[in-house]
């Protein structure tokens, strides 16, 4: 079957809507998607700093004819090292994808000018 005959199908060429919701701060925490039967869920926590700590994504409706996974869970943990202006030098991700971990650092130099 070709993508479009599958999408009307099933209602992916239907109504969209994303939706957001907000942390105590007034900083946006969540975001879903809907699309038919697809859903998209971004979840995230920030630190003092405004810095991501922690993020899920949930995917679930995407179409097995299409490539699709029935339902797909993604969650990030970060964790910052920090220099005396305040600013991250060091940010280490672990991701977890169906039971499996994996781990990236990232560093970064600033030059400050005073």
């Amino acid at each position: 079957m070709e993508f479009e005959s599958i999408g009307r199908q099933n209602g992916l060429f239907g109504h969209a809507e994303r939706t957001y919701v907000y942390d105590n701060r007034g900083r946006v925490a969540e975001r879903h998607m809907r699309m038919g039967p697809i859903r998209a869920d971004l979840m995230w926590t920030l630190n003092d700093r405004g810095d991501m700590i922690e993020l899920t994504r949930q995917e679930s409706g995407f179409l097995h004819e299409l490539g699709g996974q029935p339902e797909l869970q993604l969650k990030c943990r970060y964790s910052y090292e920090y220099d005396q202006h305040g600013n991250w030098m060091s940010r280490s991700e672990t991701w977890e994808v169906g039971g499996n971990t994996t781990t990236r650092a990232q560093v970064r130099r600033l030059t400050y000018h005073e």
